[in-house]
């Protein structure tokens, strides 16, 4: 087993291991480029290294390696389970249509992503999120509540919904 007693032996093994730069890293885990550079300068000069507040945390998921390990050095330093991440443009896409649902829909953000998470639309796009959770609410009004103008319940008639 590797000797991991120094953060920057961590951090090497965590760059080499993951294909990564010291920037990459940073980046990824949403700190100053400086913020690991600055610990390793300090670690090497002999001085004591602590991270302020969650950065430790932050490195870690980044790296998706156990904090406990990349703080100390002891144990595995891949996590005894890393959770999924959503691709980014996903969390984006989910965002948007949340808040037209709430600003338009008239419905609360539980509910918005409640709905989300229900409607599989066959095309992963904005349109495709939206209008499949739209459906969605007109198909559940429809059950529950009869009123409707032209034939479908009106965007009226979703904000009058209790929440």
């Amino acid at each position: 087993m590797p000797e991991w007693d120094t953060l920057r032996k961590r951090i090497e093994y965590i760059l080499e291991s993951r294909q990564k730069s010291l920037r990459q890293l940073c980046l990824d885990a949403g700190l100053a480029e400086s913020t690991i550079g600055n610990a390793l300068r300090r670690e090497d000069s002999g001085k004591r290294v602590s991270f302020e507040g969650d950065t430790l945390a932050k490195v870690a998921k980044a790296a998706s390696v156990d904090v406990g390990w990349l703080n100390t050095g002891e144990g595995k330093p891949e996590p005894d389970y890393v959770a999924p991440s959503p691709v980014p443009d996903v969390l984006e896409l989910i965002r948007r249509v949340a808040n037209r649902l709430v600003k338009y829909e008239h419905i609360t953000l539980e509910r918005a992503l409640v709905l989300l998470h229900e409607s599989r639309p066959a095309e992963q796009t904005f349109d495709g999120y939206y209008f499949a959770v739209r459906d969605r609410l007109i198909a559940e009004l429809e059950q529950g509540d009869k009123r409707k103008v032209g034939g479908r319940p009106s965007s009226s008639v979703i904000g009058a919904q209790k929440r």
